[in-house]
């Protein structure tokens, strides 16, 4: 069988059957992306320095759907974690250069309707690092006008190239369905585009109009314990929001797409490969602010799945506290 129920971006969960045998640990689709996901601002570094956020993730399970239909379903999952980025004093072609990590700890369960209910041990979940991002800012004129001198919305494109890894650092035990930790690395070249322009929607309703989105392309190694490697797959995560003083606000969400066959011991597994997709979306609000000398800045969203194929169903929040070092 083929089962995930703990991730650091947002929780997708896959159950397949593979040859008619039930395999004691579960196999993982495992989107890349720091713990909770990214959403506004997703290609602008901020100024040279360290910065730091703590986030937490609860999140439900209410479904299971399969290319047959859809079976009820019931669980949880709840991570914690840290996230450092360290954006260097260096200039590369224009653009700022920047690292990050993120740590989680976390636990999950899962029961299908009338079936045995799954959980994991407590533990460190698989850990993701932007190994090296490059962003650069296009500013249009309305970033240089008289108008904007004092809020500095920075109207025109920014644009970030990096690669991410997912590295198995989370708690894995073969015997168990339920695993914090997919046993397998991940290595995700992403790019990110965000755009501001006036807002769209008038001035009463904000300052500007912001449209942000990264993509990862999932390459997974195989898991050494199974056997088992889960086919490439593209993840993205998006929002659209109004900029209105200190405040940010509109919907956010998060999508995958399995592009390639699973494999096992380098065959393709049966009745195609079980590709899996999703789609969670959800309202955002943002707030920032100056205190001590010490920007932060506080996150609220809710995702809730609007789509699954070999998936179970999730709604949750994300809770996101920022500032610098």
């Amino acid at each position: 069988m083929r089962f995930l129920c703990a991730v650091p971006t947002f929780v997708f969960v896959a159950w397949i059957s593979t040859y008619g045998v039930t395999c004691p640990a579960a196999e993982a689709i495992r989107p890349a992306g720091p713990i909770g996901g990214t959403d506004i601002q997703q290609a602008l570094l901020p100024p040279p320095g360290v910065y730091a956020a703590a986030v937490v993730v609860p999140i439900n399970f209410f479904s299971f759907s399969t290319s047959r239909g859809a079976t009820p379903a019931s669980g949880h999952s709840l991570d914690a974690g840290v996230a450092v980025l360290w954006v260097y004093d260096l200039h590369l072609f224009g653009g700022s250069i920047a690292s990050s990590v993120s740590l989680a700890y976390g636990h999950s369960c899962f029961q299908l309707e009338q079936q045995p209910r799954f959980c994991s041990k407590a533990g460190l979940d698989d850990s993701y690092a932007d190994v090296f991002v490059w962003s650069r800012f296009f500013p249009s004129k309305e970033f240089d006008s008289a108008r904007n001198q004092v809020s500095r919305i920075p109207f025109g494109l920014a644009v970030q190239a990096g690669l991410g890894i997912m590295f198995p650092t989370g708690t894995y035990d073969p015997n168990r369905v339920v695993n914090n930790s997919a046993n397998f690395y991940d290595f995700a070249p992403n790019i990110a585009l965000t755009y501001n322009v006036r807002s769209l929607f008038g001035e009463r309703l904000g300052d500007a109009t912001e449209f942000s989105m990264r993509i990862w392309f999932n390459n997974y190694t195989q898991n050494h314990s199974t056997h088992y490697q889960t086919g490439r797959l593209l993840n993205v995560d998006f929002a659209i929001t109004q900029r209105m003083g200190h405040w940010q606000f509109g919907f956010t969400g998060t999508a995958f797409k399995q592009i390639e066959d699973d494999k096992i011991a380098g065959i393709n597994v049966p009745d195609g490969g079980a590709r899996s997709d999703g789609v969670a979306i959800g309202p955002l609000i943002s707030y920032s602010f100056v205190a001590h000398a010490r920007p932060w800045i506080i996150t609220l969203k809710g995702l809730y799945a609007v789509s699954a194929t070999n998936t179970a169903w999730p709604r949750g929040v994300v809770l996101r506290v920022a500032t610098r070092f």
